[in-house]
């Protein structure tokens, strides 16, 4: 199955889950440092749920990303488990949001780096593995 799929599914059971809370208390956001991991992780699903039923992509979904999770720091982000730490990261990029990977850097640092920036990162050309955007079709010769 691919990853796009799997993601696909996940979000929508965790949008599931989410239905039965409250959403409307986060209309404005959330304060991650004062709230319990249960609703933070309420909160991620439905922010995610939102990303796929908008279709936001590139710089729409960045700016939407960074105003909802301006709020988290480090400690959040590794309480919420690194599969969901790897959803996030991964929707980000398949939707041509970059999200810098390393080696030794946990997936919480990339995503913070990306919160953190003034604007979102441009795609590195030395990164064309990861680039979710395809490539041109060749042109067949005349």
């Amino acid at each position: 199955m691919a990853t796009s799929a799997i993601n696909t599914a996940a979000m929508a059971t965790s949008a599931m889950a989410t239905s039965a809370t409250n959403t409307e208390k986060w209309e404005t956001g959330i304060n991650a440092t004062t709230t319990n991991i249960k609703e933070v992780k309420a909160f991620v699903n439905w922010r995610l749920s939102i990303y796929e039923k908008k279709g936001w992509k590139g710089f729409d979904l960045w700016e939407s990303f960074i105003n909802d999770f301006e709020s988290f720091i480090k400690d959040i982000l590794n309480n919420l488990s690194k599969d969901r730490l790897k959803t996030i990261r991964d929707y980000l990029c398949e939707n041509r949001v970059y999200i810098r990977k390393e080696a030794r850097k946990s997936i919480a640092d990339g995503l913070l780096g990306a919160i953190h920036e003034p604007t979102p990162s441009k795609w590195p050309t030395d990164d064309p593995t990861d680039n979710p955007t395809p490539p041109l079709p060749a042109t067949a010769p005349i």
